[in-house]
Protein backbone atom coordinates (compact mmCIF):
# COMPACT_ATOMS: atom_id res chain seq x y z
CA UNK A 1 0.00 0.00 0.00
CA UNK A 2 1.28 3.56 -0.76
CA UNK A 3 0.90 6.58 0.32
CA UNK A 4 -1.57 8.12 -1.90
CA UNK A 5 -4.04 4.97 -0.50
CA UNK A 6 -2.94 5.64 2.88
CA UNK A 7 -4.39 9.10 2.33
CA UNK A 8 -7.47 7.78 1.14
CA UNK A 9 -8.17 5.82 4.13
CA UNK A 10 -6.84 8.49 6.54
CA UNK A 11 -9.47 11.06 5.26
CA UNK A 12 -12.11 8.57 4.70
CA UNK A 13 -11.73 7.65 8.72
CA UNK A 14 -11.60 11.35 9.94
CA UNK A 15 -14.89 11.91 8.05
CA UNK A 16 -16.47 8.97 9.06
CA UNK A 17 -15.58 9.29 12.89
CA UNK A 18 -16.46 12.55 13.07
CA UNK A 19 -19.82 11.62 11.07
CA UNK A 20 -20.96 9.51 13.52
CA UNK A 21 -20.41 12.37 16.47
CA UNK A 22 -23.00 14.77 14.39
CA UNK A 23 -20.27 16.77 12.86
CA UNK A 24 -20.93 16.38 8.97
CA UNK A 25 -17.89 17.58 6.59
CA UNK A 26 -18.66 17.53 2.78
CA UNK A 27 -15.06 18.81 1.53
CA UNK A 28 -12.11 17.85 3.47
CA UNK A 29 -9.15 19.55 3.27
CA UNK A 30 -5.34 17.96 3.82
CA UNK A 31 -3.66 19.94 5.60
CA UNK A 32 -0.69 17.63 5.98
CA UNK A 33 0.59 13.99 4.50
CA UNK A 34 3.66 14.16 6.73
CA UNK A 35 4.48 11.96 9.81
CA UNK A 36 0.46 11.95 9.83
CA UNK A 37 -2.49 13.09 8.15
CA UNK A 38 -4.16 16.44 9.20
CA UNK A 39 -7.50 16.99 7.65
CA UNK A 40 -9.55 19.94 8.22
CA UNK A 41 -13.17 19.03 8.46
CA UNK A 42 -14.61 21.95 7.15
CA UNK A 43 -17.55 24.04 7.92
CA UNK A 44 -16.83 22.55 11.40
CA UNK A 45 -13.55 24.53 13.19
CA UNK A 46 -12.56 20.53 14.02
CA UNK A 47 -9.39 19.24 12.46
CA UNK A 48 -8.72 15.39 12.62
CA UNK A 49 -4.90 13.84 13.08
CA UNK A 50 -4.73 10.47 11.68
CA UNK A 51 -1.89 8.10 12.38
CA UNK A 52 -0.58 6.97 9.01
CA UNK A 53 3.43 6.60 8.92
CA UNK A 54 4.05 7.02 12.18
CA UNK A 55 0.85 4.01 12.86
CA UNK A 56 3.14 2.10 11.31
CA UNK A 57 6.24 2.17 13.69
CA UNK A 58 3.47 2.48 16.86
CA UNK A 59 1.36 -0.60 15.97
CA UNK A 60 -1.30 1.78 15.18
CA UNK A 61 -0.22 4.61 17.76
CA UNK A 62 -3.25 4.51 20.06
CA UNK A 63 -1.01 4.66 22.79
CA UNK A 64 0.86 7.72 21.80
CA UNK A 65 -1.97 9.52 20.62
CA UNK A 66 -3.97 8.55 24.19
CA UNK A 67 -0.57 10.64 25.70
CA UNK A 68 -0.56 13.31 23.53
CA UNK A 69 -4.76 14.08 24.18
CA UNK A 70 -4.02 13.65 28.01
CA UNK A 71 -0.79 15.95 27.90
CA UNK A 72 -2.77 18.63 26.06
CA UNK A 73 -5.31 18.41 27.98
CA UNK A 74 -3.84 19.36 30.97
CA UNK A 75 -1.38 21.39 29.71
CA UNK A 76 -4.41 23.44 28.21
CA UNK A 77 -5.73 23.38 31.92
CA UNK A 78 -3.23 24.73 33.64
CA UNK A 79 -3.19 27.27 31.65
CA UNK A 80 -0.22 26.77 28.94
CA UNK A 81 -0.16 27.64 25.20
CA UNK A 82 -1.24 24.95 23.53
CA UNK A 83 -3.70 23.63 21.12
CA UNK A 84 -6.14 21.83 23.16
CA UNK A 85 -8.26 18.62 22.19
CA UNK A 86 -10.81 19.61 20.49
CA UNK A 87 -14.82 20.31 22.63
CA UNK A 88 -16.74 19.85 19.76
CA UNK A 89 -16.97 15.81 19.67
CA UNK A 90 -14.98 13.37 21.92
CA UNK A 91 -11.16 14.23 20.91
CA UNK A 92 -10.41 9.71 20.97
CA UNK A 93 -8.46 8.32 20.01
CA UNK A 94 -11.32 6.66 17.90
CA UNK A 95 -10.53 3.37 15.39
CA UNK A 96 -11.38 3.14 12.03
CA UNK A 97 -10.43 0.52 9.43
CA UNK A 98 -7.14 0.07 11.51
CA UNK A 99 -6.75 3.61 11.48
CA UNK A 100 -6.29 5.83 15.06
CA UNK A 101 -7.98 9.30 14.65
CA UNK A 102 -7.93 11.93 17.15
CA UNK A 103 -9.44 15.10 16.97
CA UNK A 104 -8.87 19.17 17.63
CA UNK A 105 -10.22 22.64 16.96
CA UNK A 106 -9.00 24.42 14.04
CA UNK A 107 -6.51 27.73 15.05
CA UNK A 108 -6.13 30.53 12.19
CA UNK A 109 -2.44 30.55 12.02
CA UNK A 110 0.23 31.62 9.64
CA UNK A 111 1.74 28.36 7.78
CA UNK A 112 5.25 28.42 8.29
CA UNK A 113 6.14 31.18 10.59
CA UNK A 114 9.40 30.75 13.15
CA UNK A 115 9.57 32.46 16.61
CA UNK A 116 13.12 34.37 16.95
CA UNK A 117 15.35 32.11 18.89
CA UNK A 118 15.56 33.90 21.61
CA UNK A 119 11.77 33.46 22.35
CA UNK A 120 12.01 29.74 20.53
CA UNK A 121 14.25 29.54 23.89
CA UNK A 122 12.05 31.23 26.68
CA UNK A 123 9.04 28.92 25.10
CA UNK A 124 10.83 25.94 25.49
CA UNK A 125 11.61 26.64 28.77
CA UNK A 126 8.13 28.24 30.42
CA UNK A 127 6.68 25.10 28.61
CA UNK A 128 9.19 22.48 30.44
CA UNK A 129 8.17 24.44 33.60
CA UNK A 130 4.19 23.86 33.02
CA UNK A 131 4.98 20.19 32.27
CA UNK A 132 6.51 19.45 35.46
CA UNK A 133 3.53 19.45 37.03
CA UNK A 134 2.05 16.87 34.77
CA UNK A 135 0.95 13.37 36.96
CA UNK A 136 0.84 11.08 34.57
CA UNK A 137 3.47 8.45 34.09
CA UNK A 138 5.91 8.91 30.74
CA UNK A 139 8.36 6.70 29.93
CA UNK A 140 12.12 7.26 30.10
CA UNK A 141 13.32 8.27 26.58
CA UNK A 142 10.20 5.91 25.81
CA UNK A 143 9.50 7.35 22.20
CA UNK A 144 12.59 7.42 21.00
CA UNK A 145 13.46 4.02 22.61
CA UNK A 146 10.24 1.68 21.81
CA UNK A 147 10.26 2.92 17.76
CA UNK A 148 13.81 2.64 17.12
CA UNK A 149 13.16 -1.28 18.42
CA UNK A 150 10.36 -1.27 16.46
CA UNK A 151 11.71 0.14 12.93
CA UNK A 152 15.05 -2.28 13.70
CA UNK A 153 13.04 -5.26 14.43
CA UNK A 154 11.45 -4.90 10.57
CA UNK A 155 8.97 -2.29 10.46
CA UNK A 156 11.76 -0.82 7.87
CA UNK A 157 11.33 -2.30 4.46
CA UNK A 158 14.84 -2.72 2.88
CA UNK A 159 17.52 -2.82 5.96
CA UNK A 160 19.80 -5.13 4.96
CA UNK A 161 21.27 -7.67 8.04
CA UNK A 162 24.27 -5.30 8.30
CA UNK A 163 22.73 -2.12 8.22
CA UNK A 164 20.32 -3.54 10.68
CA UNK A 165 23.44 -4.50 13.15
CA UNK A 166 25.32 -1.93 13.21
CA UNK A 167 22.55 0.20 13.48
CA UNK A 168 21.54 -1.74 16.58
CA UNK A 169 25.01 -1.98 17.79
CA UNK A 170 24.67 2.27 17.99
CA UNK A 171 21.52 2.39 19.83
CA UNK A 172 22.58 0.28 22.31
CA UNK A 173 25.77 2.10 23.06
CA UNK A 174 23.60 5.21 23.31
CA UNK A 175 21.50 3.52 25.58
CA UNK A 176 23.73 2.81 27.65
CA UNK A 177 25.77 5.93 28.12
CA UNK A 178 22.19 7.60 28.47
CA UNK A 179 20.83 5.28 31.07
CA UNK A 180 17.32 4.31 32.01
CA UNK A 181 15.96 7.40 33.77
CA UNK A 182 13.80 8.87 35.67
CA UNK A 183 13.90 11.86 33.71
CA UNK A 184 11.37 14.88 33.65
CA UNK A 185 8.25 15.32 31.16
CA UNK A 186 8.96 16.05 27.73
CA UNK A 187 7.41 17.69 24.64
CA UNK A 188 9.32 15.12 22.75
CA UNK A 189 10.10 17.09 19.20
CA UNK A 190 10.75 20.22 20.16
CA UNK A 191 11.26 22.04 17.07
CA UNK A 192 9.76 25.00 15.47
CA UNK A 193 7.20 23.55 13.08
CA UNK A 194 5.04 21.97 16.45
CA UNK A 195 4.75 26.04 17.09
CA UNK A 196 1.81 27.74 15.54
CA UNK A 197 1.95 31.68 15.10
CA UNK A 198 -1.97 32.48 15.90
CA UNK A 199 -3.72 35.93 16.73
CA UNK A 200 -3.66 34.62 20.11
CA UNK A 201 0.57 33.99 20.14
CA UNK A 202 2.49 30.98 19.55
CA UNK A 203 0.96 28.04 20.61
CA UNK A 204 2.87 24.31 20.91
CA UNK A 205 1.03 21.29 19.40
CA UNK A 206 1.84 17.75 18.25
CA UNK A 207 2.83 16.51 21.42
CA UNK A 208 2.23 12.66 20.33
CA UNK A 209 6.38 12.11 20.79
CA UNK A 210 6.10 13.14 24.65
CA UNK A 211 8.44 11.17 27.22
CA UNK A 212 10.30 11.27 30.12
CA UNK A 213 13.87 12.39 29.65
CA UNK A 214 17.00 14.37 30.42
CA UNK A 215 15.61 18.44 29.57
CA UNK A 216 19.10 17.73 26.65
CA UNK A 217 16.59 15.74 24.73
CA UNK A 218 14.78 18.88 23.64
CA UNK A 219 17.20 21.04 23.71
CA UNK A 220 19.15 18.54 21.08
CA UNK A 221 15.90 19.15 18.56
CA UNK A 222 16.01 22.60 19.26
CA UNK A 223 20.22 23.12 18.34
CA UNK A 224 19.64 20.83 15.08
CA UNK A 225 16.67 22.78 13.19
CA UNK A 226 17.29 24.43 9.96
CA UNK A 227 14.22 27.07 10.57
CA UNK A 228 16.29 29.27 13.13
CA UNK A 229 19.23 29.71 14.93
CA UNK A 230 18.92 26.55 17.13
CA UNK A 231 21.97 26.95 18.87
CA UNK A 232 21.31 30.67 20.22
CA UNK A 233 17.59 29.28 21.03
CA UNK A 234 19.48 26.98 23.10
CA UNK A 235 21.26 29.72 24.77
CA UNK A 236 18.25 31.46 25.58
CA UNK A 237 16.94 28.45 27.26
CA UNK A 238 19.98 29.01 30.10
CA UNK A 239 22.13 26.32 28.73
CA UNK A 240 25.15 25.46 26.56
CA UNK A 241 24.35 24.79 22.90
CA UNK A 242 27.92 22.50 23.20
CA UNK A 243 27.16 20.60 26.48
CA UNK A 244 28.32 16.85 25.65
CA UNK A 245 25.02 15.80 26.57
CA UNK A 246 23.40 17.43 24.25
CA UNK A 247 25.83 16.15 21.75
CA UNK A 248 24.98 12.50 22.71
CA UNK A 249 21.47 13.12 22.50
CA UNK A 250 22.31 14.71 18.98
CA UNK A 251 23.09 11.50 17.92
CA UNK A 252 19.94 9.03 19.73
CA UNK A 253 18.08 12.07 17.22
CA UNK A 254 20.19 11.28 13.86
CA UNK A 255 19.88 7.40 14.81
CA UNK A 256 15.99 7.99 15.27
CA UNK A 257 16.00 9.92 12.30
CA UNK A 258 17.83 8.36 9.84
CA UNK A 259 15.55 5.16 10.88
CA UNK A 260 12.33 7.10 10.34
CA UNK A 261 13.19 8.51 6.82
CA UNK A 262 14.38 5.21 5.60
CA UNK A 263 10.12 3.91 6.17
CA UNK A 264 9.15 7.33 5.42
CA UNK A 265 10.64 6.68 1.76
CA UNK A 266 9.41 3.57 1.30
CA UNK A 267 5.97 4.75 1.32
CA UNK A 268 6.14 7.18 -1.48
Amino acid sequence: MGRAELMRRAVAAAVAVAAGHGVRCAEPEVLSDRANALVRLGPAPVVARVATITGLMRRGAYDALCREVAVTGYLAGVGAPVVPPSDALPPGPHIHDGLTVTFWPYVPHEPGAAPSPERFGALLRELHTALAGYPGGLAYLGTPYDDIAVMLGGAVPGLTAEERAATSRAFEKLRAELGEGPGRPLHGDAHPRNLMSTPGGWLWNDFEDTCAGPVEWDLACMVGTRRLDGRAAVTAYGRDPDDPRIAVLRELRDLYGGLYSRLSAAYP
